[in-house]
């Protein structure tokens, strides 16, 4: 046995993943996913996720708190603010003020 403890910070995403897969077909609800990873352990958790979403059909979505890179990776971007929100793809989103504001977008106000 190897104590899930022990495993780098990356290693435990990649297991806590695979046990919420095992409990679902449709839809992965994940919170800050990437917190506390290297760039290069947060590149490879990208690289499976986005690998079970086209491969396997499942929905991710995901909170971050970091804009650019859900800007690269994210078929859909939802942000909500304290009084605004937005719905749309990462293209419609760098073109708001949100993405100027947050993630260093195009400044089209």
């Amino acid at each position: 046995k190897f104590p899930f403890k022990k495993l780098s910070g990356g290693q435990q995403q990649r297991v806590l993943i695979a046990r919420a897969l095992c409990s679902t077909e449709k839809i992965l609800l994940l919170d800050e996913p990437l917190q506390g990873l290297d760039q290069t352990a947060s590149n490879q958790l990208y690289d499976i996720l986005s690998n079970i979403n086209k491969n396997f059909n499942v929905t991710i979505v995901m909170i971050t708190h970091n804009p650019a890179n859900a800007l690269k990776h994210a078929n859909k971007i939802i942000y909500l603010g304290h009084n605004e929100s937005f719905v749309g793809t990462p293209e419609e989103y760098s073109k708001t003020k949100f993405a100027v504001e947050y993630s260093g977008g195009e400044d089209h106000a």
